[in-house]
């Protein structure tokens, strides 16, 4: 999955944390990159979800951050390798 979201340029998402827009904002360029950076953010949860089981939707889609997403899945992967 971290290969696909490479070539996808997407990878980033799992890095960075969320963006934060103040309330009095009003500058084009920022509102638009904001855009842009929560679209990218859905998109590439939506992809990791895909790949995912069905029935793992409820547990991990409640979560808006890909970056927690990524951390959670991370953690419960590693944690059923050790048991």
């Amino acid at each position: 999955m971290l290969f696909y979201l490479t070539i996808l340029n997407l990878v980033n998402f799992l890095s960075e944390k969320a963006l934060k827009l103040s309330d009095n904002e009003s500058d084009f360029v920022v509102i638009i990159t904001m855009d842009t950076w929560n679209y990218n953010n859905v998109v590439s949860k939506k992809y990791i979800l895909n790949g995912l089981d069905n029935t793992l939707d409820d547990v991990y889609g409640l979560i808006k951050n890909v970056k927690t997403f990524w951390e959670a899945l991370d953690k419960s992967i590693l944690l059923k390798m050790l048991v």
